[in-house]
């Protein structure tokens, strides 16, 4: 091992740092574990859609501008063809992947992370040839010429040189050491900041590294049971301004910066307590009903997702955990019409049967249209950054003429 590569360490903490204010707060938030209240069924639509939109909010950091309708409905065709879309679609096998592996107590080591690369770059141009993939899936840069990786803005003008092999390796085992060690359960938000700092500075892979990082961070949330049952995830902290993630991630490049590496940890650690609060809401169905699936389906017919008549049955049903065709009563319409509306809902896709065969139904909010309400509804309540500035002008002017 070169005589360059150090061990990582916990960075120094003052007593008054607001980090440790910070620390304080989230203790209190992981003892904290609501009775959830909403249906599994639902739970599991809504954290499915969550990955999906972290897979995609992941990569808009780094310029796929797929919207959430067309992948929606790659996902439901099964056509991953165009490579943006793939991109996507390998991000959330790999988060998927994590939380199988944690779920069989698997390590969080060089095992892990090099499988998580194979995954995320699969199938992808490489990168040598202007894509997003990488010659060497799920292995380290071979690269050993000091100078030719660099990662930074040319905006700016400022780069950092990351390690060159062997020494990325190298510094790769001491991160996972560093992981690993048990240094007190009050650490383990500084250490998930801290490790994520330290994965973007090695930058071990030629190409890949912020999605893997963004990944080990996903790892270490849920081992640290901060993650709400898988909600809480990467995107949700740091891609609600990708400038100030950049500039606050970059400041910590030198590593003797101790203000910037403080400031980060208070944006981390913040961004934590933040949407830690924001994801339980989700264990709650009355804020779920009245906050998310109603917003959800007036979203969609506002938007001419669905038709005016599965607006009126969705609209009589959202707050039903299941429902048959005499729970559309108030619709004054003859059963036999009602009943065949609900035939062409369930043959779109908009509503599945509880059983197989069954008459008693579930709306499916996993479907494109309904996927396109949930997501602006999240968006509405700040769960999920907005794709875009103007996007976020909109919501927030929304809401004062609301206010």
């Amino acid at each position: 091992m070169s005589s360059n590569v150090k061990s990582f360490s916990l960075w120094p903490i003052s007593y008054d740092s607001p980090v440790v204010d910070l620390g304080f707060e989230l203790e209190e938030l992981r003892a904290y574990r609501p009775h959830g209240t909403t249906p599994d069924w639902l739970f599991f639509q809504l954290k499915d859609i969550l990955h999906s939109a972290e897979s995609l909010m992941s990569l808009r950091l780094e310029g796929n501008t797929t919207e959430i309708v067309e992948y929606a409905q790659a996902r439901q065709s099964g056509d991953f063809v165009k490579e943006p879309i793939k991109e996507i679609s390998n991000y959330e096998k790999a988060l998927t992947y994590t939380m199988k592996h944690l779920e069989n107590e698997g390590d969080i080591d060089g095992d892990l992370i090099c499988q998580l690369h194979e995954i995320v770059v699969d199938g992808l141009t490489p990168v040598q040839a202007g894509g997003d993939g990488d010659m060497h899936p799920g292995q380290y840069s071979f690269i050993k010429e000091e100078g030719v990786r660099r990662v930074g803005s040319e905006t700016t003008g400022k780069y950092h040189y990351p390690p060159v092999f062997p020494d990325n390796a190298q510094y790769m085992l001491r991160l996972f050491e560093f992981i690993e060690a048990d240094h007190g359960k009050k650490y383990d938000a500084i250490k998930i900041g801290q490790a994520h700092q330290a994965f973007a500075w090695v930058h071990p892979f030629n190409n890949g590294n912020g999605r893997v990082g963004r990944l080990l961070t996903h790892a270490m949330l849920i081992k640290a049971n901060f993650s709400v049952a898988g909600l809480l995830t990467p995107s949700s902290i740091f891609c609600g301004d990708r400038s100030e993630y950049n500039a606050r991630l970059s400041a910590c490049d030198d590593l003797s910066n101790d203000t910037a590496k403080e400031e980060w940890l208070v944006y981390v650690l913040g961004g934590i307590v933040k949407e830690f609060k924001k994801v339980t809401n989700l264990m709650d169905f009355e804020f779920v009903k009245e906050h998310i699936l109603l917003s959800a389906i007036n979203g969609a017919y506002e938007q001419g997702k669905i038709e005016q008549n599965d607006h009126k049955i969705l609209r009589c049903v959202y707050h039903l955990e299941s429902f048959k065709t005499g729970d559309t009563e108030d619709l004054k319409l003859a059963p036999a019409y009602r009943s065949r509306l609900l035939g062409a809902m369930l043959e779109k896709g908009l509503i599945k049967t509880k059983a197989r065969r069954g008459r008693i139904y579930q709306v499916n909010y996993l479907h494109p249209q309904l996927m396109y309400g949930v997501l602006k509804a999240l968006e509405y309540q700040r769960m999920l950054p907005p794709p875009d500035k103007m996007l976020a002008n909109a919501i927030s002017k929304e809401r004062r003429e609301l206010e």
